[in-house]
């Protein structure tokens, strides 16, 4: 094998180790963080008024459906959830609407998007 061969091997050689090196260094990709946001359900959601005293459901990220959180709370309008920050979740869940004979539970579908742990998200 000729000089100009093995130059012509050796450079290809390097050229294909640089590109390697450069794949391999590549940073992948990130998902959204994770966080908690404060979830509150208004009570104007109340078809014949009212005010919500439980929620129950689960949230997930809208387009990838990963299940980020469910469960429940009573005695107020607002629950603590895992979310995706940044990205549009949806919560799918019931609230209960308390007014006396008229009380009822309600259905409760939204997306929203987080943007900060500790956010108040009003559905």
């Amino acid at each position: 094998m000729g000089v100009n061969a093995k130059r012509r091997i050796g450079t290809a050689l390097i050229g294909l180790g640089a590109l390697a090196g450069s794949v391999l260094a590549a940073s992948p990709a990130q998902a959204a963080p994770d966080g908690w946001v404060y979830v509150v359900i208004g009570n104007w959601n109340c078809p014949n008024g009212g005010t919500i005293t439980q929620i129950t459901g689960a949230v997930w990220t809208t387009w990838t459906y990963r299940q980020m959180w469910s469960g429940g709370d009573a005695g107020d309008n607002i629950i603590y959830p895992k979310v995706e920050l940044k990205v549009s979740n949806t919560f799918d869940g019931r609230a209960f609407c308390a007014k006396g004979t008229a009380s009822q539970w309600i259905n409760v579908y939204r997306d929203f998007t987080p943007s900060y742990t500790k956010q108040t998200i009003w559905l």
